[in-house]
């Protein structure tokens, strides 16, 4: 545990059950979360396949695919490191016939032949006034409600999920996680309950901070020591914060 502090290292060596890793900017959340990867990997002997990790944008994603792949020994590229619309596409691109699209009938799916179901899927969303951004996430739902051997599938394959920014997910990703998470709820949640900033796209600050009444038996930890900002920023920071009625 190079390089950590005694909460970052804490928060890596507890692998099993629900955890709440509170931390905000600057606090070492990214090395905490590729760091318990690797942990996870190499000290615990868990299968990559098995590992799930889910970030906000393809950029975030890729960076911490890129960490993963220069501190783990072996198989880091198995980890499945995403976006939430990354990894409805690819679970729907496998999927999709059982929502009644039509799917190529071979097992390789080539660019070509992706593209062509992924045209029509958009055109038939567009028919139905639908959106197809967030409906991904809807059609990935409605998939497991309706097909439980799918879902009891992907809660074998995702044991440890765990998810970046969770306080700026909404409803819907919160329900996809706790489908998901909900065989063995080995689910690490790391976010600022005091920072969001997509509410204006449906983010809901009551999934973190709820999230102990969702998971009573959750462990909650603190990474409190900033490595970003100075202490006069810190400290302007939350005299601003403490103003915030709601929390």
């Amino acid at each position: 545990m190079t390089g950590l502090n005694d909460k970052q290292t804490e928060a890596v060596i507890h692998t099993e059950g629900p955890l709440l890793l509170l931390a905000g900017a600057g606090s070492g959340k990214t090395r905490v979360l590729t760091h318990r990867i690797a942990y996870l990997i190499d000290e615990k002997g868990v299968n990559p396949y098995n590992i799930l990790a889910i970030t906000f944008t393809n950029k975030a994603a890729g960076e911490m695919k890129d960490r993963v792949l220069r501190i783990v020994k072996n198989g880091a590229e198995r980890v499945w490191v995403s976006t939430f619309h990354s990894l409805c596409v690819r679970i729907l691109r496998r999927y999709i016939d059982k929502l009644g699209y039509e799917r190529q009938a071979s097992g390789n799916y080539r660019k070509m032949q992706v593209a062509r179901v992924y045209t029509e899927y958009q055109k038939r969303l567009k028919q139905s006034n639908a959106l197809d951004f967030d409906d991904l996430l809807y059609k990935t739902i409605e998939l497991f409600q309706f097909n439980p051997e799918i879902l009891d599938s992907y809660q074998e394959r995702f044991r440890y999920i765990m998810i970046d920014e969770y306080q700026d997910t909404n409803y819907i990703q919160f329900l996809l996680v706790k489908m998901l998470a909900a065989k063995y709820q080995n689910l690490c949640v790391v976010g600022d309950d005091d920072q969001s900033i997509y509410k204006f796209r449906g983010a809901n600050i009551y999934n973190i901070l709820n999230f102990e009444k969702e998971y009573p038996d959750a462990k909650v930890i603190k990474l409190e020591q900033n490595y970003r900002s100075t202490g006069n920023i810190l400290k302007a920071a939350n005299g601003v914060i403490s103003n915030n009625e709601g929390r």
